[in-house]
């Protein structure tokens, strides 16, 4: 059996690679944001009144 190693392409500039049609967007500075706790009656009347979907 003969083991057949992955081909991989040469290492190239990202941006390149980036703005290529199709291509994924670059990642945002600020990609996953702190959470943030909020009262749960304070959640119920935003709510009601239409600022939270």
């Amino acid at each position: 059996m003969a083991h057949c190693a992955p081909k991989l392409n040469p290492k190239g500039d990202p941006n390149k690679y980036l703005s290529d049609k199709g291509a994924p967007w670059k990642k945002l500075a600020n990609e996953k944001p702190k959470g943030e706790t909020i009262q749960y009656d304070k959640l119920l009347n935003a709510w009601k009144e239409g600022k939270v979907r």
